[in-house]
């Protein structure tokens, strides 16, 4: 519908700065892909949360996808932005600032495995790492550790 188109644009370009991505499906088109996914509302939201993985005997690679069945989250941007934000991939390293905490060197040591001789350390007042420092993480994984101190 227009209107859940209106409020999925307002959480994309929202959330586009964290590497989210939005995409649509006409669903009654395509009822068998929408059921794939786990939407069984039209309309509806699906969300793939986790990294992806190959399946080992169709050597696809797949990402599971959940659906949101809350109906007032699907009419209201500032809740998908809110799941949006709960569901980023945490890849961040947690980074103690105690000075007897070997987190600093086991983080620069895990750059030197990886083969590289970079780390990137977030220093936050907050308990958990922020959506943007997640969307660094998912982003650069395959180049750098990212760590955060909390």
């Amino acid at each position: 519908s227009q209107t859940l188109a209106k409020y999925v644009q307002e959480a994309a370009d929202a959330t586009h700065k964290f590497g989210v991505r939005f995409s649509a499906i006409d669903a009654v088109a395509h009822s068998d892909f929408a059921a794939a996914h786990g939407n069984k509302n039209i309309p509806g939201i699906s969300f793939c949360s986790s990294p992806p993985a190959t399946n080992p005997y169709t050597n696809e690679t797949l990402r599971q996808a959940a659906a949101v069945q809350n109906a007032e989250m699907i009419t209201n941007s500032k809740l998908i932005k809110q799941l949006v934000s709960q569901q980023l991939l945490d890849l961040v390293e947690k980074v103690s600032n105690r000075p007897s905490s070997s987190s600093f060197s086991a983080i620069l040591d895990k750059a030197k495995k990886d083969g590289s001789s970079h780390a990137a350390i977030f220093f936050s007042k907050k308990s958990k790492p922020s959506p943007l420092v997640k969307s660094i993480a998912m982003n650069f994984h395959d180049l750098l550790p990212v760590g955060e101190v909390l």
